[in-house]
């Protein structure tokens, strides 16, 4: 599963970096290519390791949790890119770090949303990589009880 989120985050971060159609419709075609495999495991293991009496609460819990934090993250990359790395990166667009951006991307408009989805993706495949060295977390199933 470790590999299938590095892909969807390495597709994540080419996204961030697209300049045009066809670079963008590759990067969401390989960053949506493991979601179904992803689902899949993690279905799975919820109605494979949680006792049936209380399967609906933790699937409508989990799944809550999953597509109501989206709005969030919709809301807050608005933010962070009309309020704070748009004029950030005006202002700064003589130094270093705007010859850096304008190499990047098309415009510091595209910038202030590009960096933030290239971060997302830089941190789900840094915490992939660190997830799946740690034993506790590649051996996960084997403590836990089976329920039929």
């Amino acid at each position: 599963m470790s590999k299938a989120m590095i892909l969807t985050g390495l597709g994540l971060v080419v996204f961030g970096m697209g300049r045009n159609v066809f670079a963008l419709g590759g990067a969401l075609f390989v960053l949506m290519l493991p979601l179904p495999l992803i689902n899949v495991i993690f279905r799975t293991t919820l109605q494979e390791r949680v006792p049936s009496d209380i399967q609906g609460r933790v699937f409508a819990t989990a799944y809550q949790l999953a597509y109501g934090t989206a709005p969030l993250s919709f809301l807050l990359a608005g933010f962070l890119s009309d309020k704070v790395l748009q004029p950030f990166l005006l202002a700064n667009q003589k130094h270093l770090m705007g010859q850096i951006v304008t190499n990047f991307f098309v415009s510091y408009k595209s910038a202030s949303i590009g960096i933030p989805i290239i971060g997302a993706g830089a941190c789900i495949i840094g915490s992939s990589l660190v997830l799946s060295r740690m034993k506790a977390i590649r051996n996960i199933e084997d403590g836990l009880k089976t329920f039929k």
